[in-house]
């Protein structure tokens, strides 16, 4: 009997979901009561610090953070409504920087190595998103524009003697922010332009006081008298290009500022009266790549007719992290700091064009605030993976700025901070094999023992004109190679930031997933040619008001020898334990053990944890010849791992895959399907078997729908016949089956309202109409209708799931069990085997003389040398994995069944066996004539076959018995009255044959 639901609260609950995601398209909401916060603040100029107010705010990870808050001022005559603040956590971990005014309260803190924003949602009162500076939409900047002017003053800059460590000292630079009278009218006013403005500078302060010891304080012709906040198009200098920002424009708008000529900008700014300005401008977003935020910038402050070559502008509705970020990229140019990723293309050509052959340090589009994020991705994909966005600077870019301000742009400020910065130790230098993962670690010392240091290991290699574009192992540059393949110095490894001086090439998941070198756009290729590499471990101690940094290098040169790899272990592998059991390790020494690296000894760990830790030491050294043998330990773990680490040196490797260590052996119960017997003349390509092992017979599935189950989407078939899927979200068991014989299978018994449905191979919950087949139910329109059997026609020997779900998210505890009903005859449906610890493979022996020929994993009897004429048998055998077999080639099969029986051999043989007849090559007939009863065909795969030329078959004999395949070939077939072949065979009739 089926029964109906209504399907409408489906169709609604779908819809809401979709909306909802739409609503919040990246971070979260938050509540903020910005009344009580300013409230709070009052205090928040007070002389003692134990005065200072205590403020709550929603934390990056879930918690709330409490910081302790004080007023800070960046402007000159800073008005009453407009309030700007600094702070930091209790634990003093995580400083920010606030800001109120007419048009609302927006934050920035610096969390965890991260920058992220709290900022209003438009529409939702009390309501902010709070999220990452990296989530936030890309912003696009465009060098080129102003590449013949950059020319000119880059041929002037000096290389300083290295400008580390920074923090000791804030420089200020005074400000002029300038917004277009478009930006004044997109967001309602000179109030608003003037306030957004606020948030942008207050925002980007918190950034480069940590990143560079520097602060920018707004001058009060953009904050108080608001003269540069335009609004009339007769008063607005500024020339606004509808393709792009343009640098050239903003400072000619500067220079009109200043000008003394007639004009209706006269001397509304003096040079002296700023260090460095920047135009903003609102635009909207037309034809060609969209971009939220886009900006173009060059240098340099402190120079009249060139300290205000900054232009940023930006989509009304844009946030203001990606306002931010592009406004920091910017800034950067104008204080020196060119583009660091080695990418070419993007959109415009903006990759190619903004590329730089002084500062083309990190691999692909980069991923540090001078990069380009996400905007190389055409022609060829150059962004790497998330997180691609970062708000801190590369140590390239920090030698760039602070040497820009040591040499050129010295009109600043200065203050003491209070702080002494880190210093930084990169530790020494080694030579290491190509393609083999390394580490580096390094240290750090702070006087300041409150600190919190951050940690970035960085490669500092520039790229040459033939390693302009050059990227991962696939991608080559000018020079015709790939970056891998660079002999020169094209980046392999992107930047990252951590809480520790250890990093390890490529990453350790890459290392753990079997991929030394893992896919380009990860940015982590380990050099597969001989080269140096420089590393620099850059330390901060992010402090607000004046970041400590200090940088250290180290020189790696890659040698020519190598890879240094494990060679065993790397697939399904169990070890037990009695005390006395043992097991090889080996690896390629390629070479390292002689000059110029010289490892003549390693280190061999164990890890139980998967690869996290190696505290089990299993040989503290041992010479580096590329063998050695353990005993096996009594950690007892599915998830060991084996390390091999050189000792002197920082190289290393990790087998492939997860060690399971037990004391016991409990191989697989399996079955070798298709099990019929097979007859073939010697070096018959029928005799290349597709033989499959599974596990036991099913006949059944049961379980309970329950809250600990995982989720998926409800899945129905519609009146068409096709997948219909909602988005409603339910529990889940599934279970998977393998068919011994095509045919129509039916399923049954399962209770109201529960849903079957069956897949082909995978079941993909984000897809849940994928690979489907079957359901139970039937959606007609209006409503469902669930049945409580289904019926599928299933392929032999292939992987199929039956899903059982809910109708709904309120989970069904009763228990079911669902029966296999009816089924083609002699078929059966098996589990399949789970593998791991345990291999799987065939051992094919002789039946005539006993004789073990072979352990197969994919059983070929047409090599006519290994299998000429005779009788063989066909076993499956589920053993320890990792064990060897190739001493038991040429044994007898008897003792080798006697050595699994008493557990000398870890392993089980199949319940089942194929029988495997291989015959002499006969003559090759011109005329087959097969009749019946004598040349009858009832099980087995047989071929019977005349001459391909003029050779002709004959045929009035049965073919019977469910599985048996018969094949007929010659120049021509002729089935004669008499001739059957039953339903439940297979028969084929082929132009070809003998020769």
């Amino acid at each position: 009997m089926k029964k109906l639901l209504s399907i409408i609260a489906l169709y609604l609950l779908s819809l809401s979901h979709i909306f909802a995601q739409n609503q919040t398209s990246f971070g979260r909401e938050v509540q903020i009561n910005i009344d009580q916060l300013t409230q709070q603040l009052k205090n928040a100029n007070a002389a003692n610090e134990n005065l200072l107010p205590i403020v709550n705010l929603p934390g990056p990870d879930g918690n709330s953070i409490l910081f302790r808050m004080k007023t800070s001022l960046i402007m000159e005559n800073q008005a009453a409504e407009v309030k700007t603040f600094n702070g930091e956590s209790l634990d003093k971990s995580v400083p920010i920087r606030m800001t109120i005014t007419p048009s609302g309260f927006s934050a920035i803190m610096h969390y965890n190595n991260g920058y992220y924003f709290l900022e209003p949602i438009e529409g939702k009162s009390g309501i902010y998103r709070l999220y990452n500076i990296n989530e936030a939409p890309d912003g696009a900047c465009n060098l080129n524009g102003d590449e013949s002017f950059l020319k000119e003053h880059r041929n002037g800059r000096i290389l300083s003697i290295t400008p580390f460590p920074i923090g000791s000292q804030l420089r200020t630079f005074r400000m002029a922010a300038a917004a277009t009278n478009k930006m004044t009218s997109a967001l309602g006013g000179q109030t608003q332009a003037r306030d957004k403005i606020v948030a942008i500078i207050n925002a980007v302060n918190l950034i480069y006081e940590v990143e560079v010891a520097i602060r920018f304080t707004l001058i009060a012709k953009t904050t108080t008298s608001m003269s540069l906040i335009l609004t009339t198009q007769g008063s607005d200098p500024f020339v606004i290009n509808p393709t792009f920002a343009s640098a050239a424009n903003a400072q000619t708008g500067f220079t009109a500022f200043h000008s003394t000529g007639p004009n209706p900008y006269n001397g509304i700014l003096n040079y002296s009266e700023y260090d460095i300005g920047h135009t903003f401008n609102s635009y909207v977003s037309g034809s060609g790549p969209t971009y939220y935020v886009r900006g173009q910038a060059g240098p340099t402050p402190c120079v009249d007719d060139s300290k205000a070559r900054g232009w940023t502008e930006f989509v009304s509705n844009a946030a203001l992290g990606t306002i931010v970020d592009v406004f920091a990229h910017e800034t950067g140019h104008q204080f020196m700091a060119w583009h660091t990723y080695n990418a070419i293309g993007g959109d415009n050509g903006f990759c190619t064009n903004g590329w730089d052959n002084e500062t083309a340090v990190e691999p692909g589009s980069g991923s540090t605030l001078m990069g380009y994020g996400g905007n190389c991705s055409t022609p060829v994909n150059y962004v790497l993976t998330a997180p691609n966005s970062e708000s801190y600077f590369h140590t390239k870019s920090i030698e760039q700025i602070l040497n820009s301000v040591n040499n050129f742009n010295t009109c600043y400020t200065t203050s003491a901070t209070g702080n002494t910065p880190p210093t930084s130790n990169a530790g020494s230098n080694y030579t290491i094999p190509k393609g083999t993962p390394f580490t580096l670690t390094g240290s750090a010392t702070d006087p300041n023992v409150s600190d919190v240091l951050s940690y970035a290991w960085e490669e500092y290699d520039i790229a040459t004109s033939n390693d302009k574009g050059a990227f991962g192992s696939s991608t080559n540059g000018n020079g015709g190679y790939s970056a891998v393949n660079s002999t020169a110095s094209a980046p392999l490894f992107r930047s990252k930031i951590s809480n520790v001086p250890t990093r390890t090439f490529p990453a350790l998941n890459f290392i753990l997933n079997s991929a030394n070198n893992p896919a380009d756009n990860e940015g982590e290729d380990l050099p597969q040619a001989a080269r140096s590499m420089k590393f620099r471990l850059t330390v901060r101690d992010n402090k607000a008001n004046g970041g400590g940094v200090d940088s250290d290098e180290t020189i790696i040169t890659v040698n020519n020898s190598g890879p240094f790899l494990i060679t065993t272990q790397n697939s399904a592998t169990l070890w037990i334990y009695n005390g006395t059991n043992t097991a090889n390790i080996l690896w390629s020494v390629n070479n390292t053990n002689i000059a110029p690296i010289n490892c003549a000894n390693v280190k061999i760990s164990l890890s139980t944890d998967g690869g996290q830790t190696f505290p089990v030491v299993l040989a503290a050294s041992t010479p580096n010849d590329g063998s050695h043998t353990i005993t096996i330990p009594n950690n007892l773990t599915s998830t060991a791992r084996i390390k091999v680490e050189a000792i002197g040196n920082i190289f290393f490797d990790i087998n492939n895959v997860n060690i399971t260590i037990t004391n016991s052996c409990s191989p697989e119960t399996s079955n070798v399907i298709p099990f019929n017997s097979v007859s073939q003349q010697v070096g018959s390509a029928n005799l290349n078997l597709s033989l499959s092992g599974v596990g036991s017979v099913v006949s059944s599935f049961a379980g309970t729908i329950a809250n600990t189950d995982p989720t998926t989407t409800i899945t129905v078939k519609n009146n068409s016949g096709n997948c219909q899927s909602f988005g409603n979200s339910t529990y889940y068991d599934i279970f998977t089956f393998i068919p011994s014989i095509s045919g129509s299978y039916t399923f049954s018994g399962l209770d109201f309202p529960k849903i079957m449905n069956i897949y082909q191979g995978n079941y993909n919950t984000s897809n849940t109409c994928s690979n489907w087949i079957a359901s139970s139910a039937t959606f007609n329109g209006s409503s469902v209708s669930i049945g409580s059997n289904i019926t599928a026609n299933l392929v032999a020997f292939t992987v199929y799931k039956i899903v059982i779900t809910g109708f709904d998210d309120v989970p069904d505890p009763a228990s079911y069990t669902v029966n296999l009903t009816a089924k083609p005859a002699n078929s059966n449906l098996y589990s399949p085997i789970s593998g791991s610890p345990y291999a799987y493979t065939y051992v094919i022996y002789d039946t005539n003389s006993g004789t073990i020929i072979n352990f197969e994993d994919d059983p070929n009897l047409s090599i006519a040398g290994t299998y000429p004429a005779g009788s063989y048998r066909i076993y499956g055998l589920s053993y320890q994995g990792g064990l060897s077999l190739a001493p038991y080639d040429g044994n007898s099969f008897a003792s080798f069944q006697s050595l699994l029986n008493n557990n000398t051999i870890c392993g089980k043989l199949s319940t089942n066996f194929v029988n495997v007849t291989i015959t002499s090559n006969t003559p090759c007939s011109s005329n087959v004539v097969l009749v019946n009863p004598t040349d009858n065909i009832n099980s087995g795969n047989i071929t019977k076959q005349a001459s391909a030329t003029n050779g002709k078959i004959t045929a009035t004999n049965y073919v019977t018995g469910t599985g048996t395949k018969a094949t007929y070939q010659a120049k021509a077939v002729e089935l004669n009255a008499g001739f059957k072949a039953e339903t439940g065979t297979i028969f084929r009739a082929e132009t070809g044959g003998c020769n």
